[in-house]
């Protein structure tokens, strides 16, 4: 594991946008020595012959694109990033999240209807926490990340209350207006007659 100084050395080092290498060396020593992920878990440079080209690291249901600077290259990730979530999702049939970064920068994505989607973004300050290990720290990042997934959002969907057809001739208003006496009781108690 790295110690505090140690880690604020890597930190400061990719916050200088060292290039695409560089990040990718960093990355792998803030999430195997920092994070304590797995080496072997990590997969670089996976050949993607669907769509002609490389992953330039695969972590779990994460895709990581390294940049030299993303201030410049933010469009370039995000077509690479829309090719490779849209095969990685195509193979598995699951969900996958991007992350482009250039050390300084980190922008989360995801994907919707075949294009890529901010999910979030973070950016090093010196004063506050520290570039990848601020961001996997950050406990809202996650659940941010899922609430702007599209899976999130179907999951959260309630089946419809089935409810007794109107009857014929009335409309919603009588329906609502009749008397409490003759009401069917309610959900929260709101028509209901009293025992």
């Amino acid at each position: 594991m790295l110690t505090q100084d140690e880690r604020a050395a890597v930190v400061a080092e990719l916050a200088a946008r060292p290039g695409h290498e560089k990040v990718r060396a960093l990355l792998h020593r803030l999430i195997v020595d920092g994070l304590g992920a797995e080496s072997r878990d990590i997969d670089f440079e996976r050949r993607v012959p669907e769509v002609h080209g490389r992953v330039d690291a695969l972590l779990g249901r994460t895709v990581l694109e390294f940049k030299s600077d993303l201030r410049r290259e933010r469009g370039t990730a995000e077509e690479e990033l829309t090719r490779y979530l849209t095969d990685r999702q195509g193979a598995t049939g699951h969900d996958y999240v991007g992350l482009a970064t250039d050390g300084a920068d980190f922008v989360a994505y995801f994907l919707k209807h075949g294009a890529v989607v901010e999910a979030g973004r973070y950016t090093y300050r010196p004063a506050g926490p520290a570039g990848f290990a601020g961001l996997a720290a950050k406990r809202d990042c996650r659940r941010r990340i899922a609430a702007a997934r599209p899976s999130y959002h179907h999951a959260q969907v309630r089946a419809p209350q089935h409810r007794r057809p109107p009857c014929p001739g009335r409309t919603r208003r009588d329906r609502r207006n009749r008397p409490a006496d003759r009401a069917t009781p309610r959900r929260h108690g709101v028509g209901a007659s009293s025992p």
